[in-house]
């Protein structure tokens, strides 16, 4: 499922919806199966070998069940009720050739509300980044399964510069998007930055839970079992 990269053209359409067009066959690594940060060449990330998460970000957070815990590659996803799931992503560090430029944490919520899908999140990285911007999407699709775009959210852009260890939340009311006529859906987030004195986007996203309506048209949806996840669930990289 995750991760590192990559090179310019890895066959991302854009760096606001890198979801969209997952590259597949990256295979699995983390920081400590990567190459020796010397022989690294290239814009990449690694997720952190040792699952760390940011307590700045997790915090005041409910400890659910243990059944309500499910965790991949790139972090662990939480059910608290029929209506709301978050998932908390695994330290990631972030480089450009040999010389590591920050490691950041970030932290989606979703929540729904009859036919609508509600997401928050707080990133925190401990360097300056430029040009943040917040995208996603509503997609249809069960479990295992990329599906296609119902809802696109607006892009937002943030500050022109962000300074290091600042926690930037998603703009309130950034994104809520609704759909009646699928049994299935789920919702991704994303947030891509740039950083200073480099080419190029470095992003990360991750998807809902998938969310599930019993008839249609659908008059309200419940998230599935935790382990109940789209294709491609979460990943990160960087593209041109």
């Amino acid at each position: 499922m995750a991760v590192i990269v990559l090179a310019a053209g890895a066959g991302l359409t854009s760096p606001h919806a890198a979801f969209a067009a997952p590259t597949p066959a990256r295979g699995a690594q983390n920081c400590a199966s990567a190459p020796p940060q010397s022989k690294r060449v290239g814009a990449w990330m690694c997720v952190d070998a040792s699952h760390k998460v940011d307590p700045k970000l997790t915090a005041n957070r409910p400890a659910p069940l243990a059944t309500t815990t499910y965790c991949i590659t790139e972090g662990c996803y939480y059910r608290y009720s029929d209506t709301w799931v978050q998932f908390a992503g695994y330290g990631l560090y972030y480089f450009y050739g040999d010389e590591q430029l920050g490691e950041m944490f970030h932290n989606f919520n979703w929540y729904l509300n009859g036919t609508n899908t509600t997401q928050t999140a707080a990133v925190d990285i401990d360097h300056e980044v430029d040009f943040p911007e917040w995208s996603g999407s509503l997609f249809n699709g069960a479990a295992g399964v990329n599906g296609s775009v119902i809802h696109d959210c607006t892009t937002t852009d943030g500050p022109a510069e962000v300074p290091g260890g600042v926690t930037q939340y998603q703009p309130p009311g950034f994104c809520t998007l609704s759909d009646n006529r699928n049994y299935d859906h789920n919702m991704v987030l994303q947030y891509s930055w740039q950083a200073p004195d480099t080419s190029g986007y470095y992003w990360v996203y991750a998807k809902s839970v998938v969310a599930h309506s019993g008839s249609l048209p659908a008059t309200s949806y419940i998230f599935n079992g935790v382990s109940s996840l789209p294709a491609n669930p979460a990943s990160q990289g960087w593209d041109a």
